[in-house]
């Protein structure tokens, strides 16, 4: 294991892939810190009782995953409108694979509204927005992902809490963590969510007993549409509502906190 990362960490300074904070002076691959890590993140995941299969699996063989931090460093600060937006998101296609998704799940789309009051269009457009129907596929091993992106240190324990949260998934719905994968900050499955919003929000919605939101669309329908639910989604409210301000409004009025 050690002679994989140290090589992967020296390839990566030395072609200017490697910037992590603790390391960044240094120009070398902190084998320690990373050691502390796996030491940190076992010790956490035991007072979880998260079972031990699922800690070996994350720490035994952990590999350090360059162009994860790479994305998470050349992130942009940008601002679209909306009409931007929805030009960038909703094409012809998309549309027409969202009515294909309505014909093919019917009897689920049922359900799921009779049960959190969330129209099927609603669902649709949800998974169609996240995940294309399921057809963005997803490449990063996300146990690596998460433990590359603590080491970085930019956003620690965010991604610490990540881990955990994907950890205890696992643990709890007997799912291999090794094959859990995802978008190279952790978003996963249909709908695109985070380890701690399924922890939260996931629900086994095919009553095999586990919650597996990527390879179970029930599941994955179920807890999108129970998040939603949950944060006050109301059925009968417009989504949008267009209004006009005076050309002297004060903009600094529109930063959400009114």
């Amino acid at each position: 294991m050690y002679k994989y990362i140290r090589f992967v960490a020296t390839f990566s300074v030395f072609i200017g892939l490697l910037t992590p904070a603790n390391s960044a002076e240094r120009g070398v691959f902190d084998l320690e810190r990373w050691d502390n890590i796996l030491i940190n993140i076992s010790d956490a995941a035991k007072q979880k009782n998260i079972k031990q299969t699922v800690i070996n699996d994350v720490v035994k063989d952990s590999v350090f995953i360059p162009n994860v931090v790479k994305a998470d460093q050349r992130q942009l600060e940008f601002t679209l409108t909306l009409d931007e937006y929805l030009h960038r998101t909703i094409n012809d296609n998309r549309i027409a694979t969202g009515k294909k998704m309505f014909s093919v799940y019917p009897t689920l789309l049922s359900k799921v509204n009779k049960k959190y009051n969330i129209p099927s269009n609603v669902i649709l457009a949800f998974w169609g927005m996240e995940s294309n129907y399921g057809k963005v596929k997803s490449v990063y091993q996300l146990s690596n992902s998460f433990l590359s992106l603590i080491y970085e240190g930019r956003r620690e324990k965010f991604f610490t809490n990540q881990l955990l949260a994907l950890m205890e998934t696992a643990s709890k719905n007997n799912l291999k963590i090794k094959n859990i994968h995802g978008s190279w900050a952790g978003a996963m499955g249909h709908f695109q969510f985070i380890p701690t919003t399924l922890l939260q929000y996931g629900v086994d919605g095919n009553n095999d007993g586990r919650i597996d939101i990527i390879n179970s669309i029930g599941d994955a329908m179920y807890s999108a549409a129970n998040y939603l639910n949950k944060l006050g989604w109301q059925a009968n409210e417009p989504i949008t509502k267009q209004v006009l301000v005076p050309y002297n409004f004060d903009r600094n009025l529109l930063n959400g906190d009114i």
